[in-house]
Parts: C-alpha cells; sequence; structure tokens
C-alpha cells in the first residue's frame, strides 16, 4: 500500500491530511510570438514589440510583481535559407521596479530602435521581463519616482479588459488587430461540438 493511500482514506472520512500547496509566483515572465507574417517595416515590428509588451506588464501585475531589467530579442526566419539571417536582443535597464505598461514599452521602444537593421525579413520578437519582485517591495530611486497614477490607471484597464475582452488598448496598438493561436491541427471535439460529431454511414 503505498503512502498516500492512508491518507486519502482519512480525507475521504473528513480528516483534513493534504493541504492545498501555494503556486510559486514566476520569477521570469516572457511573451515570445512569431508574427502572422513576415515584417520589415520597423513600424509593423514597433506595434507588435507593444503588444507582446503589454501582454506581459498583465501578467506582472496578475501576480502582484514588479520587474527590474527585461530583455527583449527580434529575428528572422531562419528556415528560409533564400533570405539572409538576423537575430539580436537587448537589455532593458529600468531605473526602479515596475509594472506599468506605459513605462516597460517606452524603455522596449528605446530598445527596438537599437537592435532594429532595415532590409531584413522580420518574423518573430520577444519580451522577458526579470528580476521579479513583490510589488509592495519596491525600491525606488532617488531622482526617479514612479507616477502614483498609474497604479490606478493600470487597475482600471485591465478591469475593462477582463470584462471587454482585451478591446482597451494603448497607442502603439492596433486596434483592429487581434492575435490568435494556429490550430489547424487540432484533434476533433466530439464530446463538446455537435458539428464535429462523428459520423457513421451504414452501408
Amino acid at each position: 500500500m503505498s503512502i498516500d493511500r492512508p491518507r486519502l482514506k482519512r480525507d475521504l472520512s473528513g480528516e483534513s491530511t493534504l493541504g492545498l500547496e501555494e503556486v510559486a509566483k514566476k520569477k521570469n515572465i516572457a511573451v515570445t510570438r512569431s508574427f502572422d507574417r513576415i515584417y520589415t517595416a520597423f513600424e509593423d515590428i514597433r506595434e507588435r514589440v507593444a503588444t507582446y509588451t503589454s501582454k506581459v506588464s498583465f501578467k506582472l501585475r496578475k501576480q502582484n510583481s514588479s520587474c527590474q531589467p527585461a530583455y527583449l530579442l527580434i529575428h528572422t526566419n531562419r528556415h528560409r535559407k533564400d533570405l539572409p539571417h538576423y537575430i539580436n536582443g537587448t537589455s532593458l535597464q529600468m531605473p526602479y521596479e515596475k509594472n506599468s505598461s506605459l513605462v516597460i514599452t517606452k524603455v522596449a521602444m528605446a530598445g527596438l530602435k537599437r537592435i532594429y537593421r532595415e532590409r531584413y525579413h522580420y518574423k518573430k520578437a520577444g519580451i522577458m521581463v526579470m528580476g521579479l519582485t513583490p510589488d509592495t517591495q519596491k525600491q525606488l530611486a532617488l531622482f526617479y519616482n514612479e507616477d502614483p497614477r498609474h497604479r490606478l490607471l493600470m487597475q482600471t484597464i485591465d478591469q475593462l479588459n477582463r470584462n471587454c475582452f482585451d478591446q482597451v488598448k494603448f497607442g502603439g496598438q492596433d486596434l483592429s488587430k487581434v492575435w490568435k493561436m494556429q490550430q489547424n491541427h487540432l484533434s476533433k471535439r466530439y464530446s463538446t461540438r455537435l458539428n464535429e460529431v462523428i459520423e457513421v454511414r451504414c452501408i
């Protein structure tokens, strides 16, 4: 008999033996995705990076964390042998810990200008925030203080997006563009979709 069976028996009898473990907060959070198509213009890549930065900032606030450094990466499609390959990244240093989409996006845009190169066909970008600390334990710098209005603004935007399916976006994002996961090879959902139920033909 395994050690879990006696515990399970006591649990079924109403005696609690297995406590719920607290989910550990992530130490790094990243949003890295391929583009829906190849981009060459800086403005198109800037819009994608702004969207990814907004998403990673939301994940930060969701776990009540702030970040100090971040890392931005862009690269071309390495499988396209007919096109020149380019990959580059840059560290994004911030004066103090933060989780505001406005501030992190501003820093990410400055980083993108450093690593973007013309005449390349970009296929993917990503941003990772690191050095996460609890939002209540931020160490502010002497000459750089976070705008207190950002916290309330971010809380309001997050609440609106939960209720309106991410309809509130920032100025650098394309309001008409919605990223969707490619699901071309999913298994049929026989038990939950009537139009996907197996059809049996009698001969």
